[in-house]
């Protein structure tokens, strides 16, 4: 049996991440289409996840500035915005949305210090996603919920299943090209 649900959840979406991780990593956040890119997919997902949950995750409100903050970047970049899933994405766990925002919000503060250093003037006008700040609060509020599910309850299970299938559309959204010679993301 394990420790607590957070150390199973971890473990059993380690893979999962790590591919996500790897992804983006792959991206030149100093330059204008890797931040593009960036910007264009994490705007469709968190899109995705503001319009599932409604008001019931903690971090409802932090989606809707998240995906306002998106489309003013992209738009300083020249981009346009974040495209509509292809796909409707059905109901998914509160707690399973607050774990991936959260978790994001913590990978931000890494990669805000890359972002930091590119030379590009049009990068760095693009600033409202990192400008955004957080305390750590919901990444503190979001592990104590976790905390509180039964490792081993039909819960756990859904809460997995959704934060897997949340880093597949995190893993699954490109971007491709559109007529004017702009890109945008899209969900295969």
């Amino acid at each position: 049996m394990p420790d607590s649900f957070r150390h199973r959840l971890r473990t059993e979406t380690r893979d999962d991440h790590a591919r996500v991780d790897t992804r983006f990593s792959k991206l030149d956040l100093q330059a204008a289409d890797g931040f593009g890119e960036f910007l264009s997919v994490h705007g469709s997902c968190f899109g995705v996840m503001h319009d599932i949950c409604g008001a019931a995750a903690r971090s409802a409100a932090l989606l809707g500035a998240l995906t306002s903050a998106i489309k003013l970047d992209l738009k300083s970049l020249g981009l346009p915005g974040p495209a509509a899933p292809s796909e409707p994405v059905l109901g998914c766990d509160p707690i399973a949305i607050d774990y991936m925002v959260a978790g994001s919000r913590l990978g931000s503060k890494v990669l805000k210090r890359n972002w930091a250093l590119s030379a590009d003037a049009r990068v760095k006008a693009a600033g409202a996603y990192f400008a955004l700040t957080d305390s750590g609060t919901l990444w503190r509020e979001t592990c104590a919920d976790l905390d509180r599910i039964d490792p081993d309850s039909p819960r756990a299970d859904w809460v997995i299943a959704d934060v897997r299938s949340l880093f597949t559309l995190f893993a699954t959204t490109h971007h491709s090209p559109i007529p004017d010679g702009s890109e945008r993301a899209v969900l295969t």
